[in-house]
């Protein structure tokens, strides 16, 4: 079984209740169908970057799951025939490289990157004085 990320954006115009319940039956549907779910998280609802069917907003969702691959074309249609899904994608997670992380550990700042760093003096060494004949002499 192989680790697949997906995240859909649901109508604004439906109750946050039924939104709830179509992220409800899509978990439903990957454990029914053998699959595990990991991870799931409610994002929100967010500006998108255009509109999609004149909607400027959207209900953003999260399922991290373990599957066969055969079962994402499934997922995939069930996807294109819910009216209140207006967009999706399914991604094959690399186990190796990507770690599985809930999104308020990514958005966190990295410790190390916004730590002061103690400002140091820093001396410039002189350069040793060259003679003024020396100067003059590249002048001419």
């Amino acid at each position: 079984m192989n680790t697949y990320e997906t995240v859909f954006i649901v109508s604004p115009a439906l109750p946050l209740d039924d939104a709830n319940a179509i992220f409800e039956k899509f978990k439903d549907l990957i454990t029914s169908n053998g699959g595990e779910v990991i991870n799931s998280e409610y994002w929100g609802k967010l500006k998108m970057a255009y509109p999609i069917n004149k909607h400027k907003e959207g209900c953003y969702y999260l399922i991290q799951y373990k599957s066969d691959g055969k079962f994402n074309a499934e997922l995939e249609t069930r996807f294109k025939y819910d009216e209140n899904v207006l967009r999706f994608v399914v991604v094959k997670l690399d186990g190796k490289i990507y770690k599985l992380r809930k999104r308020e550990e990514m958005t966190k700042p990295r410790s190390k990157r916004y730590e002061e760093k103690p400002q140091t003096e820093t001396t410039v060494e002189e350069a040793p004085a060259e003679s003024e004949e020396q100067t003059s002499e590249e002048q001419a």
